[in-house]
């Protein structure tokens, strides 16, 4: 039996290597924050935040704009720096910060108790 084997360059073998990202890749679809409440002992105490934000496919992005809100600033504020949250206690209660990239969206719940 006699094989021949022959190589030509520059022909294609017909397999395409995509150049784009797959689709859903870019775009946010999961907020990560703290699962367990957050407690902060002591009025005017600050506690850090911060956001993992995911694509369709799990993956960890850079979101262009992320939101942060409280549900009630009379017990906590929160102020943000891209995906980092600053939360400000300002009165015994519970409240929910939430973080919104795209159209993801994930809240964590904030205890605040007097020293």
């Amino acid at each position: 039996m006699i094989m021949v084997m022959t190589s030509c360059a520059g022909v294609s073998d017909g397999v395409t290597i995509p150049t784009t990202t797959p689709p859903g890749s870019n775009t946010p679809t999961l907020v990560d924050l703290p699962v367990t409440p957050i407690a902060i002992s002591g009025i005017g105490v600050t506690q850090t935040i911060t956001a993992t934000i995911r694509d369709a496919l799990g993956r960890t992005i850079q979101a262009a704009n992320i939101s942060w809100s409280s549900d009630n600033p009379s017990v906590a504020e929160v102020t943000s720096n891209g995906a980092t949250a600053y939360v400000v206690a300002r009165a015994p209660g519970v409240t929910q910060i939430r973080a919104t990239a795209g159209q993801a969206t994930s809240a964590v719940e904030v205890r605040v108790s007097q020293c």
